[in-house]
């Protein structure tokens, strides 16, 4: 029996793109909730502390 090893190369490489997006995709998941975090600690800085600010007037 003779077998395909091209076929199964192809393979491969297909479950390699699908590993390289899900991986790809949880890490710009845990930028985008760093992110989102980052935003609302300055954001509750700049609304509790905007009076004691040089540049608040």
């Amino acid at each position: 029996m003779d077998f395909n090893w091209s076929a199964f190369d192809g393979l491969l490489g297909v479950l390699l793109v699908i590993v390289l997006i899900w991986v790809a995709l949880k890490i710009v998941k845990r930028i985008v909730i760093g992110v989102i975090v980052i935003v609302l600690a300055a954001v509750a800085f700049f609304t509790l502390h905007y009076g004691e600010l040089p540049f608040s007037g």
